[in-house]
């Protein structure tokens, strides 16, 4: 899905029913593991696409939060 929406989402950040689809996928994620809301502050400044940005994302955390990246990255594949 966020595939084919990625190109509206980045012209249009407002979206919400979009951003909610989004928010509501990492929400769970996050919550299973609350440590895990450390990554979040290596988050990278990029305009890479989602995918790519997701990889440069988890080449930024701790090695403890890798895991949590790549379950991102296999939720959004």
């Amino acid at each position: 899905w966020l595939l084919s929406e990625e190109e509206s989402l980045r012209e249009d950040s407002l979206q919400r029913d979009k951003n909610a689809v989004v928010a509501y996928s990492l929400l769970p994620l996050f919550e299973n593991d609350p440590a895990t809301w450390n990554s979040v502050q290596h988050l990278p400044e990029s305009s890479s696409m989602f995918g790519e940005y997701l990889l440069e994302w988890h080449a930024r955390v701790e090695p403890s939060d890798r895991p949590l990246v790549m379950r991102i990255v296999e939720a959004f594949a």
